[in-house]
């Protein structure tokens, strides 16, 4: 690609403000100096333009993607023309309005798939259906396809491809498909997931996976079944049943865009059509787990009747949350005893390394260690005199035996457990002096930094008094 005398600042401006940002690049509001005429232009590094940017969009003529007008070249920058939609992108609205009415959600997601439908026609995946992706007029009522920074042609006669390579993976983690995350060859089923992933998305208000799991997601998305329980309970059945088929996690089982175009457009029509507002006021997004309340079914519903592999995940999705729930405390009670232990363990590493590189000897870290000064009680300096009051630290103590300092220091380096009771959750300080004495002290974990020392010291003092 050549560099191009239509230039910026010269032949057109573009916007402080930057319209939207994807991976590949950001996305301004241009305009045409000599005409007036407004446009986007997204500006992408040339290290991280890939040419099916340009040849999966217009290689495909449809009403439901955006019009691209040509790039340019300036230097290291490539920049894309395309058509300025007014209306922002579907996760602007989303945004705007905490989650979208069921009407909404089908009509955006059967217009999406219609896109779908002449890609996947011309033998091409999008490979990042999602929300920020979908551009909106100024009244809402068209959408548009954009940005197909990770878009790929498929081979000719239905074959597969491999998407997902060691250093490049397509698309947005909370709406991969399986196959992707698997490594295994894809097609255009792909984009069918991602876009019940978009539907599941509208409908709460936030990303599908994001309530259930941690990132990274993708050893999640290939081995646990779909996200079926986030489906909202006061969908209609009809609803709720495309998504099950659409989030088939074997693709030869998935429905195609085709299929779920003539489902999306069932169900909308037995919800009445649109019927809500579009700029309706700000609802917080769904609560997830939901709340159980009683729904009733409507005739013919499926809603108990999906195939096994839904109704299994329903129930294995709601048991593992009211699990998650009643293990939690426990689990931190046990994580913060632990994270104790790690830095108690670390800090004596530390603390004997240090000890190895001093340059003393070890007559002179002996005396050092039984001098009076360094055994002078520290005094608080609050209003009580001293804090021994507070009987801090010392006061309980195991294990206090002669053992031969050979090989200890092993158990710093390996990892090795040491004689602390298992029902303490709190602090644990482990002294040992140079003739082979070890004292152990443990104290509360909300005790403070300073009445813990001045609990050790006092213990130091009792230790080394009969050898004084």
């Amino acid at each position: 690609m050549e560099d191009y005398e239509y230039k910026t600042n010269i032949h057109w401006t573009k916007s402080e403000e930057v319209l939207g940002s994807g991976a590949f690049g950001d996305v301004f509001l241009g305009k045409d100096k000599e005409t007036g005429f407004k446009f986007a232009a997204k500006t992408i590094n040339i290290d991280r333009f890939r040419s099916e940017e340009l040849t999966c969009c217009l290689a495909v003529n449809s009403e439901k993607i955006i019009p691209v007008y040509g790039a340019v070249r300036e230097g290291s920058w490539i920049t894309v023309f395309m058509k300025h939609m007014e209306g922002g992108s579907l996760g602007q609205l989303i945004k705007r309005s905490g989650f979208l009415a069921e009407d909404w959600a089908l009509y955006y997601t059967g217009q999406v798939l219609q896109g779908l439908k002449h890609l996947h026609a011309a033998n091409i995946v999008h490979g990042d259906i999602k929300a920020d992706n979908v551009l909106l007029s100024d009244h809402g009522k068209k959408a548009y396809l954009c940005d197909f920074g990770h878009a790929a042609h498929l081979p000719p006669g239905g074959c597969r491809i491999r998407l997902l390579t060691g250093d490049y993976v397509p698309g947005t983690e909370t709406h991969m498909a399986p196959e992707i995350v698997r490594g295994e060859p894809c097609d255009t089923k792909l984009d069918v997931w991602s876009a019940c992933c978009m539907l599941l998305h509208m409908l709460n208000g936030w990303h599908p996976w994001s309530r259930t799991h941690k990132a990274p997601l993708c050893l999640k998305i290939a081995t646990e079944p779909p996200p079926l329980q986030e489906i909202p309970l006061n969908c209609q059945h009809l609803t709720q049943n495309l998504i099950v088929d659409g989030l088939r996690k074997d693709p030869s089982n998935r429905a195609d865009a085709v299929d779920l175009i003539h489902k999306v457009d069932i169900a909308l029509q037995k919800i009445g059509g649109l019927k809500s507002p579009y700029n309706s006021e700000y609802r917080e997004p769904r609560i997830f787990p939901p709340i159980y309340t009683d729904v009733p079914a409507a005739p013919g519903s499926q809603l108990k009747a999906y195939h096994e592999e839904a109704v299994a995940v329903q129930s294995c999705g709601m048991q593992q949350i009211t699990e998650d729930a009643s293990l939690r405390s426990q689990k931190c009670v046990e994580q913060v005893r632990r994270s104790c232990e790690m830095e108690i363990e670390r800090l004596e590493r530390d603390l004997y390394m240090d000890n190895l590189s001093q340059p003393y000897f070890l007559e002179e870290h002996e005396q050092m260690f039984l001098s009076e000064q360094s055994l002078e009680p520290l005094h608080s300096r609050k209003d009580s005199l001293t804090t021994f009051d507070t009987k801090s630290s010392g006061i309980h103590s195991w294990d206090s035996q002669m053992e031969p300092w050979s090989l200890q220091s092993d158990s710093f380096f390996s990892g090795g457990n040491t004689a602390t009771p298992s029902w303490f959750n709190g602090v644990k300080v482990h002294l040992q002096s140079f003739s082979g004495e070890i004292l152990y002290i443990w104290e509360s974990g909300r005790t403070k930094l300073g009445d813990l020392a001045v609990g050790i010291s006092s213990q130091v003092r009792t230790l080394i008094k009969p050898e004084l």
